[in-house]
Protein backbone atom coordinates (compact mmCIF):
# COMPACT_ATOMS: atom_id res chain seq x y z
CA UNK A 1 0.00 0.00 0.00
CA UNK A 2 1.44 3.29 -1.19
CA UNK A 3 0.38 6.05 0.67
CA UNK A 4 -3.59 6.30 1.66
CA UNK A 5 -4.29 5.04 -1.37
CA UNK A 6 -6.08 2.28 -2.81
CA UNK A 7 -4.40 -1.22 -2.24
CA UNK A 8 -3.42 -2.12 -5.92
CA UNK A 9 -1.51 -5.25 -4.95
CA UNK A 10 0.10 -7.51 -2.15
CA UNK A 11 2.75 -9.44 -2.28
CA UNK A 12 4.32 -12.07 0.58
CA UNK A 13 7.59 -13.29 0.31
CA UNK A 14 9.55 -14.97 3.04
CA UNK A 15 12.64 -13.21 4.85
CA UNK A 16 14.97 -16.29 2.86
CA UNK A 17 13.45 -15.27 -0.49
CA UNK A 18 13.81 -11.61 0.00
CA UNK A 19 17.74 -11.21 1.34
CA UNK A 20 20.30 -10.91 -1.09
CA UNK A 21 17.74 -10.91 -3.78
CA UNK A 22 16.11 -8.40 -6.23
CA UNK A 23 12.49 -7.95 -6.64
CA UNK A 24 10.61 -5.68 -9.41
CA UNK A 25 6.80 -5.04 -8.02
CA UNK A 26 4.24 -3.91 -10.64
CA UNK A 27 1.95 -1.48 -10.38
CA UNK A 28 -1.35 -1.25 -12.33
CA UNK A 29 -4.88 0.04 -11.61
CA UNK A 30 -6.57 -2.63 -14.11
CA UNK A 31 -5.08 -5.48 -16.08
CA UNK A 32 -3.12 -4.33 -19.45
CA UNK A 33 -2.83 -1.06 -18.83
CA UNK A 34 0.43 0.09 -20.10
CA UNK A 35 1.15 3.35 -18.03
CA UNK A 36 1.61 1.36 -14.97
CA UNK A 37 4.21 1.99 -12.60
CA UNK A 38 7.07 -0.32 -10.72
CA UNK A 39 9.14 -0.42 -7.68
CA UNK A 40 12.65 -2.59 -7.62
CA UNK A 41 13.61 -3.79 -3.99
CA UNK A 42 16.58 -4.74 -3.45
CA UNK A 43 17.10 -6.85 -0.29
CA UNK A 44 21.01 -7.09 0.82
CA UNK A 45 22.84 -8.45 3.99
CA UNK A 46 24.83 -7.10 5.89
CA UNK A 47 25.96 -8.55 9.57
CA UNK A 48 26.21 -6.13 12.02
CA UNK A 49 29.05 -5.86 14.29
CA UNK A 50 27.69 -6.35 18.16
CA UNK A 51 28.32 -2.45 18.67
CA UNK A 52 25.80 -1.54 15.88
CA UNK A 53 23.69 -4.10 16.82
CA UNK A 54 23.30 -2.91 20.83
CA UNK A 55 23.13 0.42 19.19
CA UNK A 56 20.66 0.09 16.40
CA UNK A 57 18.45 3.02 15.98
CA UNK A 58 20.88 5.48 17.24
CA UNK A 59 20.41 8.94 16.18
CA UNK A 60 24.02 10.52 17.04
CA UNK A 61 26.54 10.57 14.53
CA UNK A 62 30.71 9.52 15.41
CA UNK A 63 33.04 10.68 13.33
CA UNK A 64 33.93 7.60 10.79
CA UNK A 65 37.14 6.49 11.86
CA UNK A 66 36.86 6.97 15.96
CA UNK A 67 33.18 4.74 14.98
CA UNK A 68 34.93 2.30 12.94
CA UNK A 69 37.14 1.68 15.42
CA UNK A 70 34.61 1.60 18.96
CA UNK A 71 32.97 -1.33 16.61
CA UNK A 72 36.42 -3.17 15.99
CA UNK A 73 37.63 -2.65 19.68
CA UNK A 74 33.90 -3.74 20.76
CA UNK A 75 34.04 -6.89 18.67
CA UNK A 76 37.66 -7.89 19.32
CA UNK A 77 36.94 -7.65 23.19
CA UNK A 78 34.13 -9.95 22.68
CA UNK A 79 36.04 -12.56 20.70
CA UNK A 80 38.70 -12.70 23.59
CA UNK A 81 35.95 -13.35 25.76
CA UNK A 82 34.82 -16.33 23.47
CA UNK A 83 37.95 -17.47 23.05
CA UNK A 84 38.28 -17.28 27.51
CA UNK A 85 35.63 -19.33 27.22
CA UNK A 86 36.85 -21.79 25.48
CA UNK A 87 40.55 -21.72 27.09
CA UNK A 88 39.85 -20.27 30.52
CA UNK A 89 43.23 -18.07 30.84
CA UNK A 90 43.63 -14.81 32.54
CA UNK A 91 45.55 -13.80 29.76
CA UNK A 92 43.00 -13.96 27.58
CA UNK A 93 40.20 -12.26 30.05
CA UNK A 94 43.10 -9.57 29.87
CA UNK A 95 42.91 -9.32 26.36
CA UNK A 96 39.16 -8.50 26.25
CA UNK A 97 39.41 -6.12 29.49
CA UNK A 98 41.99 -3.61 27.40
CA UNK A 99 39.72 -3.70 23.88
CA UNK A 100 36.38 -2.90 26.36
CA UNK A 101 38.31 0.41 28.29
CA UNK A 102 40.08 1.42 25.17
CA UNK A 103 36.45 1.53 23.67
CA UNK A 104 34.82 3.58 26.93
CA UNK A 105 37.77 5.77 26.28
CA UNK A 106 37.30 6.91 22.73
CA UNK A 107 33.28 6.53 22.90
CA UNK A 108 31.46 10.03 23.86
CA UNK A 109 29.74 10.51 27.66
CA UNK A 110 26.56 11.16 25.90
CA UNK A 111 26.24 9.00 22.62
CA UNK A 112 23.73 6.27 22.68
CA UNK A 113 26.52 3.54 22.38
CA UNK A 114 27.98 4.12 26.17
CA UNK A 115 25.58 2.24 28.02
CA UNK A 116 26.49 -0.86 25.98
CA UNK A 117 30.32 0.11 26.38
CA UNK A 118 29.98 0.31 29.97
CA UNK A 119 28.25 -2.68 30.59
CA UNK A 120 30.63 -4.69 28.23
CA UNK A 121 33.75 -2.85 30.49
CA UNK A 122 31.74 -4.43 33.49
CA UNK A 123 31.20 -7.81 32.76
CA UNK A 124 34.38 -8.20 31.89
CA UNK A 125 35.85 -6.66 35.07
CA UNK A 126 33.30 -8.79 37.45
CA UNK A 127 34.36 -12.04 35.82
CA UNK A 128 38.02 -11.02 36.37
CA UNK A 129 36.96 -10.76 40.19
CA UNK A 130 36.06 -13.98 40.12
CA UNK A 131 38.57 -15.69 38.85
CA UNK A 132 41.45 -13.64 40.31
CA UNK A 133 39.65 -12.77 43.95
CA UNK A 134 40.22 -8.93 43.89
CA UNK A 135 38.15 -6.88 45.12
CA UNK A 136 39.48 -3.86 42.97
CA UNK A 137 37.67 -5.61 39.82
CA UNK A 138 34.16 -5.90 41.54
CA UNK A 139 34.62 -2.01 43.13
CA UNK A 140 35.42 -1.07 39.34
CA UNK A 141 32.28 -3.27 37.94
CA UNK A 142 29.43 -2.11 40.19
CA UNK A 143 30.99 1.56 39.92
CA UNK A 144 30.69 1.10 35.71
CA UNK A 145 27.27 -0.73 36.00
CA UNK A 146 26.03 2.51 38.04
CA UNK A 147 27.10 4.50 35.66
CA UNK A 148 25.54 2.58 33.06
CA UNK A 149 22.21 2.55 35.10
CA UNK A 150 22.18 6.21 35.38
CA UNK A 151 22.38 6.27 31.27
CA UNK A 152 19.00 4.13 31.10
CA UNK A 153 15.58 5.31 31.27
CA UNK A 154 12.96 2.95 32.73
CA UNK A 155 11.37 1.11 29.49
CA UNK A 156 15.68 1.12 27.82
CA UNK A 157 15.86 -2.15 26.53
CA UNK A 158 19.32 -2.31 28.31
CA UNK A 159 18.03 -1.65 31.39
CA UNK A 160 16.98 -4.90 32.66
CA UNK A 161 20.26 -6.33 31.24
CA UNK A 162 22.02 -3.58 33.36
CA UNK A 163 20.05 -3.71 36.67
CA UNK A 164 20.91 -7.61 36.61
CA UNK A 165 24.82 -6.88 36.02
CA UNK A 166 24.49 -4.47 38.70
CA UNK A 167 22.51 -7.10 41.25
CA UNK A 168 24.53 -9.61 40.26
CA UNK A 169 28.09 -8.14 41.17
CA UNK A 170 26.01 -6.58 44.44
CA UNK A 171 25.17 -10.18 45.42
CA UNK A 172 29.06 -11.26 45.13
CA UNK A 173 30.37 -8.53 46.91
CA UNK A 174 27.68 -9.44 49.79
CA UNK A 175 28.78 -12.97 49.79
CA UNK A 176 32.32 -12.45 50.00
CA UNK A 177 32.35 -9.41 52.62
CA UNK A 178 29.12 -9.82 54.43
CA UNK A 179 27.86 -6.47 53.61
CA UNK A 180 25.47 -4.47 55.39
CA UNK A 181 21.57 -5.61 55.42
CA UNK A 182 20.70 -2.54 53.03
CA UNK A 183 22.72 -4.02 50.14
CA UNK A 184 19.90 -6.96 50.16
CA UNK A 185 17.27 -4.56 50.30
CA UNK A 186 19.06 -2.76 46.78
CA UNK A 187 19.01 -6.31 45.13
CA UNK A 188 15.46 -6.45 46.22
CA UNK A 189 14.47 -4.21 44.73
CA UNK A 190 16.27 -4.08 41.70
CA UNK A 191 15.37 -7.69 41.12
CA UNK A 192 11.66 -6.46 41.55
CA UNK A 193 12.27 -4.05 38.38
CA UNK A 194 13.60 -6.84 35.99
CA UNK A 195 10.75 -9.47 37.38
CA UNK A 196 8.32 -6.66 36.22
CA UNK A 197 9.46 -5.88 33.60
CA UNK A 198 10.06 -9.31 32.04
CA UNK A 199 8.18 -12.35 30.71
CA UNK A 200 7.91 -15.27 33.50
CA UNK A 201 10.18 -18.01 32.25
CA UNK A 202 12.59 -15.76 30.49
CA UNK A 203 16.35 -15.56 30.66
CA UNK A 204 16.93 -12.09 32.89
CA UNK A 205 13.37 -13.74 34.61
CA UNK A 206 15.32 -16.19 35.75
CA UNK A 207 18.23 -14.82 36.42
CA UNK A 208 16.65 -12.10 38.91
CA UNK A 209 15.25 -15.13 40.57
CA UNK A 210 18.47 -16.89 41.72
CA UNK A 211 20.26 -13.10 42.19
CA UNK A 212 17.49 -13.35 44.65
CA UNK A 213 17.96 -16.61 46.08
CA UNK A 214 21.66 -16.32 46.01
CA UNK A 215 21.21 -13.12 47.87
CA UNK A 216 18.96 -14.96 50.62
CA UNK A 217 21.37 -17.52 51.11
CA UNK A 218 24.30 -15.13 51.69
CA UNK A 219 21.92 -13.78 54.67
CA UNK A 220 21.89 -16.96 56.04
CA UNK A 221 25.06 -17.95 55.63
CA UNK A 222 27.21 -15.07 55.99
CA UNK A 223 24.40 -13.43 58.91
CA UNK A 224 24.45 -16.28 60.84
CA UNK A 225 20.92 -16.40 60.90
CA UNK A 226 18.36 -19.51 60.85
CA UNK A 227 15.11 -17.97 60.35
CA UNK A 228 13.15 -19.06 57.65
CA UNK A 229 16.11 -21.79 56.93
CA UNK A 230 13.60 -24.38 56.41
CA UNK A 231 11.46 -22.32 53.97
CA UNK A 232 14.73 -21.39 51.97
CA UNK A 233 15.56 -24.85 51.49
CA UNK A 234 12.68 -25.70 49.61
CA UNK A 235 12.76 -22.99 47.55
CA UNK A 236 16.31 -23.77 46.66
CA UNK A 237 15.57 -27.24 46.44
CA UNK A 238 12.45 -26.87 43.87
CA UNK A 239 14.24 -24.29 41.76
CA UNK A 240 17.04 -26.63 41.34
CA UNK A 241 14.70 -29.75 40.13
CA UNK A 242 12.65 -27.95 37.49
CA UNK A 243 15.90 -26.53 35.94
CA UNK A 244 16.60 -28.53 33.01
CA UNK A 245 20.34 -30.08 34.00
CA UNK A 246 21.96 -28.11 30.93
CA UNK A 247 21.04 -24.72 31.57
CA UNK A 248 22.81 -21.84 32.11
CA UNK A 249 22.18 -21.04 35.83
CA UNK A 250 21.63 -24.93 37.09
CA UNK A 251 25.21 -25.67 38.86
CA UNK A 252 25.24 -22.43 40.95
CA UNK A 253 20.99 -23.27 41.57
CA UNK A 254 22.39 -26.78 42.83
CA UNK A 255 25.17 -24.82 44.49
CA UNK A 256 22.99 -22.62 46.91
CA UNK A 257 21.19 -25.86 47.81
CA UNK A 258 24.73 -27.22 49.01
CA UNK A 259 25.20 -24.79 50.70
CA UNK A 260 22.42 -23.66 52.89
CA UNK A 261 21.96 -27.84 53.28
CA UNK A 262 25.41 -27.41 55.20
CA UNK A 263 24.25 -24.58 57.03
CA UNK A 264 21.27 -26.66 58.37
CA UNK A 265 23.40 -29.36 58.96
CA UNK A 266 25.86 -26.73 61.53
CA UNK A 267 22.72 -25.85 63.18
CA UNK A 268 20.82 -29.37 63.77
CA UNK A 269 23.50 -31.67 63.33
CA UNK A 270 21.13 -33.90 60.85
CA UNK A 271 23.55 -35.92 59.45
CA UNK A 272 21.19 -36.50 56.20
CA UNK A 273 21.77 -33.22 55.39
CA UNK A 274 25.38 -33.65 55.46
CA UNK A 275 24.96 -36.58 52.90
CA UNK A 276 22.66 -34.61 50.61
CA UNK A 277 25.23 -31.59 50.64
CA UNK A 278 27.93 -33.85 49.14
CA UNK A 279 25.90 -35.17 46.57
CA UNK A 280 24.42 -31.95 45.47
CA UNK A 281 27.65 -30.40 45.28
CA UNK A 282 29.22 -32.97 43.24
CA UNK A 283 26.36 -33.10 41.11
CA UNK A 284 27.22 -29.13 40.70
CA UNK A 285 30.35 -29.62 39.84
CA UNK A 286 29.62 -32.14 37.14
CA UNK A 287 27.53 -29.85 35.28
CA UNK A 288 29.19 -26.53 35.68
CA UNK A 289 31.48 -26.11 32.84
CA UNK A 290 35.07 -25.31 33.14
CA UNK A 291 35.17 -21.89 32.35
CA UNK A 292 32.62 -21.29 34.62
CA UNK A 293 33.75 -18.38 36.84
CA UNK A 294 32.53 -20.23 40.42
CA UNK A 295 33.37 -23.62 39.43
CA UNK A 296 36.91 -23.38 41.63
CA UNK A 297 35.00 -22.58 44.42
CA UNK A 298 32.21 -25.10 44.13
CA UNK A 299 35.12 -27.63 43.61
CA UNK A 300 36.95 -26.07 46.63
CA UNK A 301 33.61 -26.01 49.19
CA UNK A 302 33.10 -29.75 48.40
CA UNK A 303 36.09 -30.51 50.52
CA UNK A 304 34.46 -29.25 53.24
CA UNK A 305 31.44 -31.32 54.30
CA UNK A 306 33.94 -34.71 53.31
CA UNK A 307 36.25 -33.24 55.90
CA UNK A 308 33.55 -32.82 58.65
CA UNK A 309 31.79 -36.56 57.21
CA UNK A 310 35.15 -38.03 58.32
CA UNK A 311 35.14 -36.50 61.73
CA UNK A 312 31.49 -38.19 62.39
CA UNK A 313 32.30 -41.58 60.80
CA UNK A 314 35.89 -41.62 60.99
CA UNK A 315 36.50 -42.89 57.00
CA UNK A 316 39.77 -42.43 55.76
CA UNK A 317 38.57 -42.24 52.35
CA UNK A 318 36.29 -38.91 53.14
CA UNK A 319 39.52 -37.54 54.64
CA UNK A 320 42.18 -38.55 52.04
CA UNK A 321 39.84 -36.95 49.31
CA UNK A 322 39.14 -33.70 51.12
CA UNK A 323 42.58 -33.03 51.60
CA UNK A 324 43.49 -33.77 47.73
CA UNK A 325 40.25 -31.63 46.56
CA UNK A 326 42.35 -28.72 48.76
CA UNK A 327 45.13 -29.18 47.21
CA UNK A 328 43.81 -29.43 43.90
CA UNK A 329 41.84 -26.33 44.82
CA UNK A 330 44.82 -24.20 45.81
CA UNK A 331 46.43 -24.85 42.49
CA UNK A 332 43.70 -23.13 40.95
CA UNK A 333 43.24 -20.23 43.24
CA UNK A 334 45.62 -17.53 42.68
CA UNK A 335 47.97 -15.94 45.55
CA UNK A 336 45.67 -13.02 45.95
CA UNK A 337 42.46 -14.39 45.62
CA UNK A 338 40.27 -13.81 48.32
CA UNK A 339 39.19 -17.50 48.75
CA UNK A 340 42.58 -18.60 49.44
CA UNK A 341 42.94 -18.09 53.30
CA UNK A 342 39.78 -20.92 53.80
CA UNK A 343 41.25 -22.92 51.55
CA UNK A 344 44.28 -23.43 53.27
CA UNK A 345 42.86 -23.66 56.41
CA UNK A 346 40.49 -26.21 55.77
CA UNK A 347 43.44 -27.65 54.61
CA UNK A 348 45.52 -27.55 57.34
CA UNK A 349 42.76 -28.68 60.01
CA UNK A 350 42.18 -31.92 57.85
CA UNK A 351 46.02 -32.15 57.78
CA UNK A 352 46.12 -32.41 61.52
CA UNK A 353 43.41 -34.88 61.39
CA UNK A 354 45.17 -36.79 59.15
CA UNK A 355 48.21 -36.61 61.36
CA UNK A 356 45.88 -38.04 64.52
CA UNK A 357 44.45 -40.99 62.56
CA UNK A 358 47.99 -41.65 60.93
CA UNK A 359 50.77 -39.99 62.76
CA UNK A 360 52.57 -38.78 60.13
CA UNK A 361 55.06 -35.81 61.38
CA UNK A 362 54.78 -34.62 57.55
CA UNK A 363 51.13 -34.05 58.09
CA UNK A 364 52.05 -32.18 61.57
CA UNK A 365 54.53 -29.69 59.83
CA UNK A 366 52.19 -29.19 56.49
CA UNK A 367 49.07 -28.89 58.89
CA UNK A 368 51.03 -25.82 60.82
CA UNK A 369 52.68 -24.28 57.34
CA UNK A 370 48.78 -24.25 55.79
CA UNK A 371 47.34 -22.44 58.99
CA UNK A 372 50.51 -20.09 59.70
CA UNK A 373 49.60 -18.81 55.71
CA UNK A 374 46.43 -18.43 56.10
CA UNK A 375 46.56 -16.25 59.06
CA UNK A 376 49.12 -14.26 57.25
CA UNK A 377 46.98 -13.47 54.38
CA UNK A 378 43.78 -13.02 56.51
Amino acid sequence: MLGKGEVLHTLEKSVEEWVDNTCLIMFSSREGDPSSSSLLVTMERRTLSRLEAATCGNDVDLDWEVASELSERTDLGHDALLYYHNDPTQENLNISIRHFEHAREICPSDHGCRVAVLRNLAMAKFLDCQISGTYASLDAAISLYREALDLCHLGDPDRPGTVLGLAQALVYRYDKQGCEESVSAEVSKLMAEVQDACSLGSHEHRAAELSLQTCARCGVINDCRSVGLDELISELDLAAQVSPSDYFDTPQRMHNLALVLLRRFELHGELSDLERSIVVHEEAIRLAPASHPDRPRMFASLGVPLLWRFERGRDITDLERSISIAKAALQRTPQSHADRPWILMYLGIASLNRFEQVGDLGDLGKSIVTMEEALQLT
